[in-house]
């Protein structure tokens, strides 16, 4: 920096610089005016004492000698205010708290400060870019100067600490914002409004807080570059609002793990290059809405857990041909599996546990390549287990407990090379057990009590007991039952 004729203070580029007042009440003065012209402090805080805002306007003045432009006293002014609210303390001169605090309030230029980086690095201006404070131990809330930040700054990171209050409103400022992350802390409160103009923002995630009340209605109209929206595992209430079928470009959408209630907006429909849609464990009620099969991308859907009535709508799953895993377990829905699930040629779990469906299973399940996991229990199904099930070569786990199934064990079933669970308890099963089960090396548990079958467990599959190989066998061998079993685990009457 160079002095000019008129005692101001100029920097290389020419732009004017705030003057150098030697007397500290004037540069007090002076850097408190620069500092209310933004709006966004309270003129009260700043003269609080020991608030964070009083420390940090009581730093620029008395310890700070880079304060001598007006930016640089902002940027430096709201990065200090963030320190202070956040239980930075200076003993002497070492900053305790934080777990890395390298440079924070220091001489340096804020584009050495730990977790800081800027537009140029060279900059003295020290125009920030990027704050990435993750799991460094802040303990406090956040001040609405972070704010002051501005339109330079476009990655704010504050996840995994221990920061608690609001989302400040101020952060609308950061008016060219594309990543905020705010998760893993104790904040309370509901989401502001002002978030929504944030129309830059790529990801947003305020997931694992306790963050309450309802998301506001037009949240969601101006964030159409949102790609990642993560606000699982809070206390947000109401319904999910209409203006989310402005994000056509997310990704992926976490909303569960809430207390979200009413039906799902049939406006879910637009987000057609949603891969991720979660919704789970909240109080979603009303039928699954058939917009769905307009979200053509989507790989994975978890909208277990709610009161979703009502059957399931096959043809519209049909046509989201790039499903992968199906969760609609722990609802009440009713009716039957639809056979269009078996053209899903891509699926790999299929989760419809624990509902009300009835009919028998849809043999077309059995042409899954891909399919690992199938659980269909706690249903009041019927019928017979498909013998095509002996077709599912990936087949790793299949529950088809608690319902009402009958007819034979179908032997079909041992070429499923991989199963390593099986449950049929609690069913209507009769005949014997095939022998043909021995074949299943890699079976660790099967499930067979409560049904009404007869004879004795195969020898040579109680041989995989002694292999260690299989490690649960279950069947109604106690006392004087219908059927003998040397090897079970468990034994029932």
């Amino acid at each position: 920096l160079k002095s000019s004729s008129n005692n101001q203070i100029k920097n290389e580029g020419g732009e004017v610089a705030m003057e150098y007042e030697v007397d500290v009440e004037r540069r007090y003065n002076r850097l408190r005016s620069i500092l209310l012209e933004y709006g966004i402090t309270s003129p009260d805080n700043l003269v609080t004492h020991e608030s964070p805002q009083a420390r940090a306007l009581s730093w620029l003045v008395f310890d700070d000698i880079q304060t001598q432009h007006v930016e640089v006293a902002r940027t430096r002014f709201a990065l200090a205010t963030l320190f202070f609210s956040t239980s930075g303390i200076l003993e002497g001169n070492e900053i305790k708290s934080w777990k890395s605090r390298t440079h924070w309030l220091s001489d340096f230029p804020v584009c050495l400060w730990h977790g800081v980086s800027c537009i140029d690095e060279e900059n003295t201006l020290g125009r920030v870019k990027s704050i990435n404070l993750t799991a460094n131990g802040l303990v406090g809330t956040l001040p609405a100067e972070i704010g002051l930040l501005q339109g330079d700054i476009i990655h704010f990171d504050v996840s995994h600490n221990a920061i608690r209050g609001s989302i400040p409103s101020s952060i609308s400022s950061m008016n060219n914002l594309l990543e905020l992350h705010v998760g893993s802390n104790y904040l309370t409160s509901m989401i502001p409004e002002s978030l929504s103009k944030l129309d830059s923002l790529t990801q947003f995630y305020a997931n694992e807080c306790s963050l309450t009340g309802s998301l506001p209605s037009n949240l969601f109209f101006k964030l159409t570059n949102l790609e990642s929206l993560g606000l699982h595992d809070n206390l947000l209430t109401g319904p999910i609002p209409d203006s989310i079928g402005s994000l056509t470009n997310l990704f992926s959408l976490y909303l569960d793990n809430n207390f979200f209630s009413g039906d799902l907006p049939t406006y879910i429909g637009k987000l057609i290059n949603l891969v991720d849609f979660r919704v789970r464990r909240n109080q979603i009620d009303g039928n699954i809405p058939s917009e769905i099969g307009m979200m053509r991308s989507l790989h994975f859907l978890y909208m277990d857990s709610n009161h979703l009535v009502g059957t399931i709508p096959g043809e519209t799953f049909e046509e989201i041909s790039s499903l992968r895993e199906i969760h609609l377990y722990k609802n009440y829905l009713t009716g039957r599996i639809p056979s269009e699930f078996g053209r899903i040629s891509f699926l790999e779990s299929l989760y419809l546990d624990h509902n009300a469906m009835d009919a028998s299973i849809p043999a077309t399940l059995g042409f899954l390549p891909y399919v690992k996991s199938i659980f269909l229990d706690h249903n009041n199904l019927t019928g017979r287990i498909p013998t095509e099930f002996g077709r599912l070569h990936s087949l790793k786990n299949l529950r088809l407990d608690t319902n009402s199934l009958f007819g034979s064990l179908p032997s079909s079933l041992s070429n499923a090379h991989y199963l390593e669970t099986f449950y049929a308890n609690n069913n209507s099963i009769t005949g014997t057990v095939p022998s043909e089960f021995a074949a299943l090396t890699h079976l660790e548990s099967i499930r067979l009590h409560g049904n009404l079958l007869l004879g004795s467990i195969p020898a040579k599959l109680c041989e995989n007991m002694k292999k260690d190989v299989l490690l649960e066998l279950t069947a109604d061998c106690r006392n004087h039952s219908e059927i003998t079993c040397e090897c079970c685990t468990l034994c029932f009457n």
